[in-house]
Protein backbone atom coordinates (compact mmCIF):
# COMPACT_ATOMS: atom_id res chain seq x y z
CA UNK A 1 0.00 0.00 0.00
CA UNK A 2 1.42 3.34 -1.06
CA UNK A 3 1.04 6.53 0.88
CA UNK A 4 0.98 9.88 -0.94
CA UNK A 5 1.69 12.92 1.18
CA UNK A 6 0.55 16.32 -0.08
CA UNK A 7 -0.68 19.64 1.25
CA UNK A 8 -4.07 21.24 0.76
CA UNK A 9 -5.60 24.41 2.14
CA UNK A 10 -6.99 23.96 5.63
CA UNK A 11 -10.73 24.54 5.52
CA UNK A 12 -11.24 25.00 9.27
CA UNK A 13 -8.33 26.79 10.94
CA UNK A 14 -7.59 25.95 14.55
CA UNK A 15 -8.63 28.28 17.31
CA UNK A 16 -6.20 31.18 17.58
CA UNK A 17 -5.78 33.83 20.27
CA UNK A 18 -8.09 36.85 20.19
CA UNK A 19 -5.21 39.24 19.47
CA UNK A 20 -4.33 37.30 16.33
CA UNK A 21 -7.96 37.14 15.23
CA UNK A 22 -8.17 40.94 15.50
CA UNK A 23 -5.01 41.25 13.44
CA UNK A 24 -6.41 38.99 10.72
CA UNK A 25 -9.56 41.09 10.64
CA UNK A 26 -7.78 44.42 10.47
CA UNK A 27 -5.51 43.37 7.60
CA UNK A 28 -8.25 42.89 4.95
CA UNK A 29 -10.16 45.81 6.42
CA UNK A 30 -7.09 47.97 5.82
CA UNK A 31 -6.94 46.84 2.20
CA UNK A 32 -10.61 47.64 1.71
CA UNK A 33 -10.09 51.08 3.21
CA UNK A 34 -7.19 51.78 0.86
CA UNK A 35 -9.16 50.74 -2.21
CA UNK A 36 -12.29 52.63 -1.21
CA UNK A 37 -10.32 55.79 -0.53
CA UNK A 38 -8.17 55.56 -3.67
CA UNK A 39 -10.26 58.10 -5.61
CA UNK A 40 -9.92 60.99 -3.11
CA UNK A 41 -6.15 60.47 -3.12
CA UNK A 42 -6.11 61.96 -6.60
CA UNK A 43 -6.01 65.75 -6.87
CA UNK A 44 -9.31 67.63 -7.03
CA UNK A 45 -9.56 69.48 -10.35
CA UNK A 46 -12.01 72.03 -11.70
CA UNK A 47 -13.18 73.36 -15.04
CA UNK A 48 -14.91 76.68 -15.56
CA UNK A 49 -14.48 80.45 -15.53
CA UNK A 50 -15.57 81.53 -12.05
CA UNK A 51 -12.11 82.97 -11.43
CA UNK A 52 -12.79 85.58 -14.15
CA UNK A 53 -16.27 86.56 -12.98
CA UNK A 54 -17.05 89.83 -11.20
CA UNK A 55 -19.95 89.38 -8.79
CA UNK A 56 -22.03 92.24 -10.17
CA UNK A 57 -21.86 91.30 -13.86
CA UNK A 58 -24.70 89.24 -15.29
CA UNK A 59 -26.70 88.33 -18.37
CA UNK A 60 -30.37 87.41 -18.77
CA UNK A 61 -30.89 83.99 -17.22
CA UNK A 62 -33.62 81.37 -16.96
CA UNK A 63 -37.13 82.74 -16.62
CA UNK A 64 -40.85 82.26 -16.97
CA UNK A 65 -42.18 85.55 -18.27
CA UNK A 66 -44.82 86.79 -20.68
CA UNK A 67 -45.88 83.29 -21.66
CA UNK A 68 -42.30 82.33 -22.53
CA UNK A 69 -39.94 80.05 -20.63
CA UNK A 70 -36.20 80.48 -21.06
CA UNK A 71 -33.40 77.98 -20.35
CA UNK A 72 -29.74 79.04 -20.34
CA UNK A 73 -26.53 77.07 -20.31
CA UNK A 74 -22.82 76.83 -20.98
CA UNK A 75 -21.02 74.34 -23.18
CA UNK A 76 -17.80 72.87 -21.79
CA UNK A 77 -15.41 69.96 -21.92
CA UNK A 78 -12.88 68.26 -19.64
CA UNK A 79 -9.50 67.77 -21.26
CA UNK A 80 -7.28 66.02 -18.70
CA UNK A 81 -9.08 62.67 -18.42
CA UNK A 82 -12.38 60.99 -17.70
CA UNK A 83 -13.85 62.73 -14.66
CA UNK A 84 -15.85 61.80 -11.58
CA UNK A 85 -17.78 65.02 -10.85
CA UNK A 86 -18.26 66.01 -7.22
CA UNK A 87 -20.08 69.37 -7.48
CA UNK A 88 -21.41 72.08 -9.81
CA UNK A 89 -21.49 75.79 -8.94
CA UNK A 90 -23.22 78.66 -10.74
CA UNK A 91 -23.97 82.26 -9.65
CA UNK A 92 -27.66 83.20 -9.93
CA UNK A 93 -29.44 86.50 -9.27
CA UNK A 94 -33.20 86.75 -8.81
CA UNK A 95 -34.53 89.91 -10.45
CA UNK A 96 -38.29 90.10 -10.15
CA UNK A 97 -41.57 88.26 -9.81
CA UNK A 98 -42.15 85.06 -7.88
CA UNK A 99 -39.44 82.96 -6.26
CA UNK A 100 -37.49 81.38 -9.10
CA UNK A 101 -37.80 77.59 -9.24
CA UNK A 102 -35.35 75.75 -11.46
CA UNK A 103 -33.10 72.73 -11.97
CA UNK A 104 -29.44 72.28 -12.94
CA UNK A 105 -28.73 69.67 -15.59
CA UNK A 106 -25.91 68.18 -17.64
CA UNK A 107 -26.10 66.46 -21.03
CA UNK A 108 -23.90 65.81 -24.03
CA UNK A 109 -23.80 68.61 -26.61
CA UNK A 110 -24.12 68.07 -30.35
CA UNK A 111 -22.96 71.56 -31.34
CA UNK A 112 -26.50 72.93 -31.61
CA UNK A 113 -28.53 71.17 -28.90
CA UNK A 114 -28.47 68.75 -25.99
CA UNK A 115 -28.20 65.18 -27.18
CA UNK A 116 -28.26 61.61 -25.90
CA UNK A 117 -29.63 60.86 -22.46
CA UNK A 118 -29.93 63.26 -19.53
CA UNK A 119 -26.75 62.70 -17.49
CA UNK A 120 -27.68 64.73 -14.43
CA UNK A 121 -30.70 66.70 -13.22
CA UNK A 122 -30.89 68.25 -9.77
CA UNK A 123 -33.88 68.40 -7.51
CA UNK A 124 -35.89 71.65 -7.43
CA UNK A 125 -33.80 74.71 -6.54
CA UNK A 126 -35.00 78.19 -5.51
CA UNK A 127 -33.66 81.72 -5.92
CA UNK A 128 -34.95 84.91 -4.34
CA UNK A 129 -33.64 88.02 -2.58
CA UNK A 130 -31.21 90.62 -3.84
CA UNK A 131 -27.75 90.12 -5.30
CA UNK A 132 -26.00 87.15 -6.81
CA UNK A 133 -25.93 83.89 -4.90
CA UNK A 134 -23.63 81.03 -5.83
CA UNK A 135 -25.66 77.83 -6.06
CA UNK A 136 -23.53 74.72 -5.45
CA UNK A 137 -24.96 71.28 -6.03
CA UNK A 138 -23.16 68.06 -5.05
CA UNK A 139 -23.52 65.40 -7.71
CA UNK A 140 -23.73 61.65 -7.30
CA UNK A 141 -22.40 59.19 -9.84
CA UNK A 142 -21.85 61.74 -12.63
CA UNK A 143 -18.96 60.61 -14.84
CA UNK A 144 -17.90 62.69 -17.87
CA UNK A 145 -15.66 61.60 -20.73
CA UNK A 146 -12.44 63.32 -21.70
CA UNK A 147 -12.74 65.82 -24.60
CA UNK A 148 -16.50 65.24 -24.98
CA UNK A 149 -18.60 68.37 -25.46
CA UNK A 150 -21.25 68.83 -22.77
CA UNK A 151 -23.81 71.42 -21.78
CA UNK A 152 -24.47 72.61 -18.24
CA UNK A 153 -27.94 74.17 -18.15
CA UNK A 154 -30.32 75.93 -15.77
CA UNK A 155 -33.96 75.38 -16.65
CA UNK A 156 -37.40 76.24 -15.21
CA UNK A 157 -39.16 73.93 -17.69
CA UNK A 158 -40.34 71.36 -15.15
CA UNK A 159 -42.31 74.09 -13.34
CA UNK A 160 -43.85 76.02 -16.24
CA UNK A 161 -47.42 74.99 -15.43
CA UNK A 162 -47.19 75.68 -11.70
CA UNK A 163 -44.88 78.68 -11.31
CA UNK A 164 -45.80 82.35 -11.44
CA UNK A 165 -43.67 84.60 -13.70
CA UNK A 166 -40.14 85.44 -12.59
CA UNK A 167 -36.90 86.68 -14.08
CA UNK A 168 -33.23 86.01 -13.24
CA UNK A 169 -29.67 86.76 -14.30
CA UNK A 170 -26.69 84.42 -14.38
CA UNK A 171 -23.04 85.40 -14.11
CA UNK A 172 -21.44 86.73 -17.30
CA UNK A 173 -17.83 86.15 -18.35
CA UNK A 174 -16.02 87.27 -21.51
CA UNK A 175 -15.76 84.80 -24.39
CA UNK A 176 -11.97 85.19 -24.22
CA UNK A 177 -11.82 83.97 -20.63
CA UNK A 178 -13.14 80.49 -21.43
CA UNK A 179 -12.65 79.81 -25.16
CA UNK A 180 -13.58 76.12 -24.81
CA UNK A 181 -17.24 76.98 -24.15
CA UNK A 182 -20.11 79.26 -25.08
CA UNK A 183 -23.22 80.76 -23.49
CA UNK A 184 -26.38 79.29 -25.07
CA UNK A 185 -30.12 79.69 -24.51
CA UNK A 186 -33.41 78.15 -25.61
CA UNK A 187 -36.75 79.95 -25.37
CA UNK A 188 -40.25 78.74 -26.11
CA UNK A 189 -43.79 78.41 -24.83
CA UNK A 190 -44.60 75.51 -22.53
CA UNK A 191 -41.33 73.70 -23.19
CA UNK A 192 -40.45 70.63 -21.14
CA UNK A 193 -37.03 69.35 -20.10
CA UNK A 194 -37.31 66.82 -22.91
CA UNK A 195 -37.71 69.65 -25.44
CA UNK A 196 -34.14 70.76 -24.66
CA UNK A 197 -33.03 67.72 -26.68
CA UNK A 198 -35.20 68.32 -29.74
CA UNK A 199 -34.64 71.98 -30.61
CA UNK A 200 -31.62 74.03 -31.66
CA UNK A 201 -30.31 76.51 -29.09
CA UNK A 202 -29.12 80.07 -29.73
CA UNK A 203 -25.50 80.91 -28.96
CA UNK A 204 -23.89 84.13 -27.82
CA UNK A 205 -20.39 85.63 -27.86
CA UNK A 206 -19.98 85.26 -24.10
CA UNK A 207 -19.75 82.67 -21.33
CA UNK A 208 -21.89 81.85 -18.32
CA UNK A 209 -19.92 81.82 -15.07
CA UNK A 210 -19.64 78.27 -13.69
CA UNK A 211 -17.34 75.81 -11.97
CA UNK A 212 -17.37 72.02 -12.02
CA UNK A 213 -15.21 70.19 -9.48
CA UNK A 214 -14.08 66.68 -10.30
CA UNK A 215 -11.46 63.98 -9.81
CA UNK A 216 -9.72 62.42 -12.80
CA UNK A 217 -10.46 58.69 -12.95
CA UNK A 218 -7.12 56.77 -12.92
CA UNK A 219 -6.15 54.63 -15.89
CA UNK A 220 -6.66 50.85 -15.47
CA UNK A 221 -2.92 50.29 -15.02
CA UNK A 222 -2.80 52.75 -12.16
CA UNK A 223 -5.85 51.18 -10.55
CA UNK A 224 -4.17 47.76 -10.82
CA UNK A 225 -1.10 49.19 -9.09
CA UNK A 226 -3.32 50.39 -6.23
CA UNK A 227 -4.81 46.91 -5.92
CA UNK A 228 -1.40 45.23 -5.89
CA UNK A 229 -0.22 47.73 -3.29
CA UNK A 230 -3.23 46.92 -1.14
CA UNK A 231 -2.52 43.20 -1.47
CA UNK A 232 1.09 43.74 -0.45
CA UNK A 233 -0.04 45.61 2.64
CA UNK A 234 -2.45 42.79 3.47
CA UNK A 235 0.38 40.28 3.33
CA UNK A 236 2.67 42.62 5.23
CA UNK A 237 0.10 42.80 8.03
CA UNK A 238 0.53 39.08 8.57
CA UNK A 239 -2.05 37.31 6.42
CA UNK A 240 -0.81 33.91 5.22
CA UNK A 241 -2.86 31.00 3.89
CA UNK A 242 -2.73 28.08 6.32
CA UNK A 243 -1.76 24.67 4.92
CA UNK A 244 -1.87 21.26 6.56
CA UNK A 245 -0.61 17.84 5.56
CA UNK A 246 -3.00 15.21 4.29
CA UNK A 247 -2.04 11.61 3.71
CA UNK A 248 -3.85 9.74 0.97
CA UNK A 249 -3.60 5.95 1.15
CA UNK A 250 -4.10 3.73 -1.88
Amino acid sequence: MNTLSTTVPQTRPPTIPASQRIKKFLAPAGVALILLSAQPCWPQESVGDMGYWYDNVGIGGFSINGGMDNTVGETFQISDGNAFVSSISVPVEWNSGATAEFQIGVAAWSGTQATGSLLYLSSALFASGSGFQTVTMPTSGLVLNQNQQYILFLTPNAFVGASSPFDTDVGLVSAFDYPAGQFVALSGTGLTVGDLFTQSWNGGAANMAFEIDYTVIPEPGVAALLCSGGLALWLRCGFRPRLRSLSIKN
